[in-house]
């Protein structure tokens, strides 16, 4: 993960903003066992409020992705219960970064397609930088350049 950070930071404003291990715990919780939304423990007290949002966003990312798995009409698309006006840039930077070095690519691309369905995000070239950078950083060159693509599509409207 250290490798991705050093190279996701040229992207950040605040690369302090990225935590060791966001969504590791709770994504592997999830494949080892059948939980409930409601079994995840809350994030600590002591994290920042912006961490513990990052935090809570990974986990809720990697929930819905395992439980959507079965949906194989639209593999990138997830429906997240997530107010994306209380996400600032930085954060799903944060989110996208941590994903695809915590749970992968394809989930870090969910996350990156839900994203997309806001026009704050939509037109944030940081976020298709990072998310580029790290399905890279996985040796997933073909959905680094679906992202790329993307944004050549929605830049020639």
């Amino acid at each position: 993960m250290a490798s991705l950070l050093a190279k996701s930071n040229r992207f950040l404003t605040r690369p302090t903003e990225i935590p060791n291990s966001l969504c590791s715990l709770s994504f592997f919780r999830l494949i080892s066992s059948n939980n409930e939304p409601d079994d995840f423990p809350p994030p600590s007290p002591s994290s920042p409020p912006s961490q513990s949002l990052v935090k809570s966003i990974c986990s809720l990312v990697c929930h819905t992705y395992l439980r959507q798995t079965h949906v194989t009409l639209s593999p990138h698309r997830i429906n997240l219960d997530l107010d994306a006006n209380s996400l600032t840039h930085e954060q799903a930077i944060t989110v996208v970064a941590s994903l695809a070095s915590e749970a992968g690519s394809m989930v870090a691309l969910c996350f990156f397609h839900w994203s997309l369905g806001f026009e704050k995000f939509r037109h944030f070239m940081r976020l298709y930088l990072v998310t580029a950078d790290s399905l890279i950083a996985n040796g997933n060159l073909e959905k680094a350049h679906e992202v790329m693509r993307i944004k050549g599509c929605l830049q020639a409207r």
